[in-house]
């Protein structure tokens, strides 16, 4: 199976991103990103602009269009080293945002890292790809015992294979992210193992960062999801903070 995306014109000069399954597991989860796309709508999340199946090699493959977003994609920002602290806390309120619009909609992207993080070029962040997002009212289509994300990114409870996630797992998975972006690396290397009892201290990755931001991305990545800030809080916070 494979998973193709791409930048296309769409009619009335409106450019698109182009995301093309294979397999029949992925044509029903192209059919659940197509519906958590459409229950949600904001600047910071990528808005779905059309679906359908196309017929490779004999195969009926899906695929979903998206807004395409004009920009950089936050990995490869971070390629080239950290971004300030201002930046760091505008994705943070950006992204948060996208997250609980997700959540109003009862569903979970469980895969937040800087390769789904577009850079806008109007300065804002926009959460892309929404292929293993799951709706909580929906049947799970993954393997039981199985998590699914990226590992390095997972929320302690994701890693466990914790089958009804809620938006605060996403906020771990943003607090990793916002660290890495303070720091120009993934702040364990990506080991998960490293993760089980939460996230470290920001200020272990980075000592020079502003105690009010390290403060709110501790809250992140803290282990009990229940201690963890709402993305509606975090808005706030974020906001507070530019």
């Amino acid at each position: 199976m494979f998973r193709a995306t791409a930048a296309l014109p769409k009619k009335g000069d409106v450019d698109v991103a182009l995301k093309v399954y294979h397999s029949d597991e992925y044509e029903e989860r192209s059919a659940r990103e197509v519906r958590a796309l459409k229950a949600v709508n904001g600047p910071t999340i990528a808005r779905i602009e059309d679906a359908g199946s196309v017929v490779i090699r004999g195969n009926k493959c899906p695929y979903v269009m998206t807004s395409f977003v004009q920009g950089e994609v936050l990995a490869s920002r971070l390629s080239g080293g950290s971004v300030t602290p201002g930046v760091t806390a505008g994705i943070g309120r950006d992204i948060a945002l996208a997250i609980g619009l997700m959540w109003e909609a009862r569903t979970v992207h469980r895969d937040i890292k800087p390769s789904n993080i577009m850079l806008g070029a109007d300065g804002r962040a926009v959460l892309i790809d929404l292929g293993i997002a799951r709706h909580l009212s929906l049947d799970s289509i993954t393997t039981t015992g199985v998590a699914w994300g990226t590992p390095g990114y997972l929320s302690p409870e994701q890693a466990r294979a914790v089958r009804q996630l809620s938006c605060a797992s996403d906020v771990f998975s943003l607090g990793i992210v916002l660290q890495e972006c303070l720091v120009g690396q993934h702040p364990t290397g990506r080991r998960q193992q490293l993760l089980i009892k939460g996230g470290p201290r920001t200020a272990t990755v980075r000592a020079d960062v502003p105690g009010p931001l390290a403060d709110v991305i501790d809250s992140m990545v803290r282990v009990k999801p229940h201690f963890r800030p709402s993305p509606g809080v975090l808005v706030q916070l974020f906001t507070s903070l530019l």
